[in-house]
């Protein structure tokens, strides 16, 4: 499948979730916790009816998260630098932890 990153579509009083609203690298593992937590936000925030107030904090919650997904997805689609990254986390098995955080 073809993989990539874009914007979503710009409807008035529409909560997308999921991989509808940020793309979520699948080498991640967290696109289901992430789709479900984003889908109670945008229960909470369709209650009170504020569209933008979900976009924005979805984007706090999740914007990091995404953005080191997307960096370790990056490096892990090359040979080199995914065989480098397993040399690495295996000598250093907290690094490992370090970057399994980062994209939770």
């Amino acid at each position: 499948p073809a993989f990539g990153c874009r914007e979503p579509p710009v409807w008035p009083n529409t909560f997308f979730i999921g991989d509808s609203i940020g793309t979520i690298a699948p080498v991640t593992g967290n696109g289901l916790s992430m789709a479900v937590l984003g889908g109670i936000m945008a229960a909470e925030y369709a209650k009170r009816k504020d569209v933008v107030g979900f976009k924005k904090m979805w984007k706090r919650r999740f914007a990091l998260s995404i953005f080191w997904g997307k960096s370790l997805h990056r490096m892990s689609l090359h040979s080199f630098t995914s065989t480098q990254m397993i040399h690495w986390i295996r000598r250093f098995p907290l690094l490992g932890r370090f970057i399994f955080n980062l994209t939770r």
